[in-house]
């Protein structure tokens, strides 16, 4: 996709304006409220907790607004569509929802700020909420910027990496390629700007006239 010159120098303007991070940079004011730091990762810039850690929703948690469903009660018997309730093996010995998906919660003295909000939890608990979709981390993660705790039943997502907002016009969306991290349309087609000199500009577009329109360093705020 190659952009007009008007379109190139409102994205450019854009670029500078774009907030994201590659590591543990973001400073937690930035969240409004919450103690969160956006990463780059292969899922895009998600929200992580302090120590790098992407955040999750959970999808069951929609039919319940203000109040998580992935708690510590810990199931016996399942429903057997053709066979009625059976026994679940070792029933005792399994990992809860809040086991394999912690909570993400709140200091004492936290106060929610924004689309940032707090649920209240059993125990007297409080879990840090986005746009009302409570947050939780993945004991699929080891270190920062992994994103192993989506999950999928039957092609169906319950478990969801906590996206982001990329900032950038409708249309258009971010894209890992070997120059870096760029900016493109949201079917995947990076969107390119002219290169080379004025006279070179007036040729016909080859290939190598052409370049990648980058996305800003990571970590910075500018603009």
């Amino acid at each position: 996709m190659i952009l007009p010159t008007a379109a190139r120098a409102f994205m450019a303007g854009l670029a500078g304006a774009l907030l994201f991070a590659a590591g543990p940079a973001l400073a937690a004011e930035a969240a409004g409220g919450a103690p969160v730091q956006v990463m780059q990762t292969e899922a895009g810039p998600v929200f992580a907790d302090p120590a790098g850690h992407t955040l999750y929703t959970f999808r069951l948690d929609e039919g319940s607004p203000g109040k998580s469903r992935c708690i510590n009660t810990r199931y016996t018997i399942q429903n057997g569509r053709q066979f009625g309730k059976i026994p679940i093996p070792a029933a005792e010995s399994r990992k809860t929802c809040a086991d394999k998906r912690r909570p993400f919660l709140a200091g004492a003295d936290d106060k929610p700020a924004g689309d940032w909000t707090l649920i209240p939890r059993d125990g007297g608990a409080r879990q840090w909420a986005y746009k009302g979709s409570p947050l939780y981390t993945s004991t699929k993660d080891r270190r920062p910027g992994e994103v192993n705790g989506e999950t999928l039943v039957s092609n169906y997502i319950i478990v969801n990496p906590a996206r982001a907002p990329q900032g950038l016009p409708p249309g258009f969306t971010l894209l890992r390629r070997e120059e870096g991290i760029v900016v493109g349309t949201a079917d995947g087609r990076p969107a390119y700007v002219r290169s080379g000199s004025a006279s070179r500009r007036n040729a016909s577009a080859g290939p190598e006239l052409l370049e990648p329109l980058r996305a800003p360093s990571f970590g910075t705020l500018s603009g």
